[in-house]
C-alpha cells in the first residue's frame, strides 16, 4: 500500500444484522506479522493489541494505521449506520470521520482542561474556599459524565 502512496488505514467495524455492538459480545484486533506472505495462521496469543467493542450504534472505528510513520491511531469514534448498510455507501462518512479523527491536537485534552475550559466559559475561577463548586480527582466519573460527551 505505501508503494501506491497510500498514507492512512482506518479499520471499521460494522453491523450488519441491525444490532448495537453492546447487545452481543464483541472483540477486534490486530497482529503484526514479518511479511504479508509469512504464511503465519492466526493464533490468539499473537494479538498486538485486542480490545472490546461495546458501543451503542452499528459502527465503530478503532484505530487508524499511519503506513508512513508506521503508528497506530487510537480513534476509538462510533456512528450509527443505516441497517444492513453496505461499506460502498458509508464511504463518505468514514472518510469524514477519519480526516476528523487526524486533525485533532497531539495532545488530548486533560480532566483539567475540560474543567478550565468550562469554567472559563460559565464563571470564573475563584479561591477553593470562595467556590460553589469544587471537584476533587475522586469525582472523575461525575465529571466526565457531566461534562465530556
Amino acid at each position: 500500500m505505501r508503494e501506491k502512496s497510500v498514507r492512512y488505514i482506518a479499520a471499521v467495524l460494522n453491523v450488519y444484522t441491525g444490532q448495537r455492538f453492546k447487545q452481543f459480545p464483541c472483540f477486534a484486533g490486530y497482529m503484526e506479522r514479518d511479511a504479508i506472505g509469512s504464511g503465519a495462521v492466526y493464533q490468539p496469543e499473537t494479538v498486538k493489541w485486542k480490545f472490546d467493542c461495546n458501543a451503542n450504534t452499528t459502527a465503530h472505528n478503532p484505530i487508524i494505521f499511519d503506513l508512513r510513520d508506521r503508528m497506530v491511531i487510537f480513534a476509538d469514534m462510533s456512528s450509527a449506520a443505516r441497517r444492513f448498510g453496505r461499506v460502498a455507501s458509508e464511504h463518505d462518512k468514514q472518510k469524514a470521520l477519519t480526516q476528523a479523527v487526524l486533525s485533532l491536537p497531539q495532545r488530548k485534552p486533560t480532566l483539567y482542561d475540560v474543567l478550565f475550559a468550562h469554567a472559563s466559559a460559565r464563571g470564573s475561577l475563584v479561591p477553593r474556599e470562595e467556590a460553589e463548586t469544587v471537584y476533587d480527582i475522586a469525582d472523575a466519573d461525575e465529571i466526565m459524565a457531566q461534562f465530556v460527551s
